[in-house]
């Protein structure tokens, strides 16, 4: 008997290891292959290392975000270097890491073949996988969400003082991420009173705990308070209202296309059945968890968009995608014939590489703002010629990181000089297809014409437009 256990708990492991080895591999493959976009632009020029810390911290609060990822990802640029690589493979490292911390978690509430399965729809998912390769907090928070909720079943289960003090630091860290993550933090925090009231659990919960918790957790946010407010009010032009289906789309963007997506939903409606049935307390906290999350993370953002504001996009959700990959592992481990169960591993399988490597071509078609291939361009073909961009910030940074330094300047100047005949006779302007930047070819050869500028060239770089202005004369 001992023998038989032993084998098992040896192949139980051997499959998590291949789990995290696959994980690996997936994360790292081609980390540096597309260029940084946009998004990833703007964090950079937060966290260049030559700044300082009050700079990191005071322009991260302007620019809509909390500053821990910011401020981790500054002293990691000052350990490691200033390099597209090492932006990246920070992002990298905490979506590794959250592939074993998605099977502790998943242990905490179900069983350990579950948890192996919540690992592996982990290391597979593509949107996990996305975010862990970009240089953005979103890797991070979805690693804060899954320890904070294990640290929230530890802290339920046994309400001693280490289970609250390491709760609350992840609380804390939860809500420094990502805005979102107050939003999170407000679902767990309403599963916490529900289980105060509880008589069930091995030990219940004394409410100065939640008391703790909730004045530690709220109190770093004073601070931030006053930005957080503005930001709130803040008209946001390029979010757009959603669409009453917008959960459905969701679930698709989380999974990588309709099929999977299909299959993911069955599996999650078993698993909720399942986790509905189940007496244990533990399978209960996820069903009441997926409750809140829906409120606040879904329910209440949709509804201020509609309504007032638009404040939600997928990407933005990722602090509940955990909490829907347990239910659907759940739903996997709820399989009770063996040869059915090993059927839907495969298929999981197989779909999730269709999407990553098929369906997406994700390590070879361009789906990012080649900024990179631009700067290059521009410092290899017109080297000497001043530059413009619509956010020259965002292209100064970046042509630094990549040893090409460009100095860029604004677009407003650029109107100010072509309105003052002061402009250069030649000069570069750099925009994009996006983020405000949406300046068509028309629109540059009414400003070519308005000043006697002549458009001489136009290149377009997968998202980026660089256009070439010469005096008409």
């Amino acid at each position: 008997m001992r023998r038989t256990l032993n084998s098992l708990t040896w192949l139980h492991l051997s499959c998590l290891m291949l789990v995290l080895l696959v994980s690996l591999y997936l994360r790292i493959k081609g980390l540096t292959t597309q260029s940084y976009w946009n998004d990833e632009l703007a964090t950079i020029v937060l966290t260049d290392p030559d700044n300082s810390l009050y700079q990191v911290i005071i322009e991260t609060l302007h620019d809509r975000s909390p500053p821990l990822y910011q401020l981790i990802l500054w002293v990691w640029f000052k350990v490691f270097g200033f390099t597209e690589l090492t932006g990246r493979s920070l992002s990298a490292f905490f979506g590794i890491l959250a592939v074993p911390a998605m099977y502790f978690m998943a242990k905490e509430y179900m069983d350990r073949d579950t948890a192996l399965y919540a690992s592996l729809l982990t290391g597979l998912n593509y949107f996990h996988i996305l975010f862990s390769q970009e240089v953005r907090s979103y890797g991070l928070f979805f690693l804060v969400t899954t320890l904070s909720l294990m640290s929230l079943s530890r802290l339920i289960r046994d309400n001693n003082n280490r289970n609250l003090v390491l709760y609350t630091f992840l609380t804390v860290c939860l809500v420094q991420v990502h805005y979102y993550g107050m939003l999170v933090y407000l679902g767990q925090f309403s599963v916490l009173i529900i289980y105060i009231s509880l008589n069930n659990t091995p030990h219940k919960l004394p409410a100065r705990h939640l008391i703790i918790n909730a004045c530690t957790t709220l109190g770093t946010l004073i601070p931030v308070i006053p930005f957080m407010v503005k930001n709130a009010l803040r008209k946001t032009v390029w979010i757009e209202t959603p669409d009453h289906d917008f959960l459905v789309d969701y679930f698709i963007r989380y999974f990588g296309g309709d099929v999977i997506a299909v299959v993911y939903a069955s599996l999650f409606t078993i698993g909720l059945i399942f986790s509905i049935r189940q007496k244990a307390w533990k399978q209960n906290l996820s069903v009441h968890l997926l409750i809140f999350f829906f409120l606040f993370v879904y329910l209440l953002p949709y509804t201020r968009s509609v309504f007032s504001t638009p404040m939600i996009v997928s990407r933005y959700t990722i602090g509940a995608l955990p909490v829907l990959i347990l239910i659907i592992a759940a739903g996997i481990g709820a399989i009770k014939h063996n040869t059915m169960k090993r059927l839907t591993l495969v298929v999981v399988i197989i779909l999730s590489i269709k999407v990553l490597f098929f369906d997406k071509d994700y390590y070879g078609a361009i789906h990012k703002q080649q900024y990179r291939q631009a700067i290059e361009d521009m410092t290899v073909s017109y080297n000497d010629i001043p530059v413009y961009a619509c956010k020259e910030e965002r292209i100064e940074k970046y042509s630094k990181m990549l040893g090409h330094p460009i100095s860029a300047v604004a677009k407003d100047k650029m109107f100010f000089q072509l309105e003052n005949s002061s402009a250069p006779e030649r000069f570069l302007y750099i925009s994009s297809e996006c983020c405000g930047c949406q300046e068509s070819n028309e629109q540059i050869s009414n400003y070519a014409i308005k000043y006697n500028y002549t458009l001489v060239d136009t290149i377009f770089k997968e998202g980026v437009i660089i256009f070439l202005m010469s005096t008409a004369d």
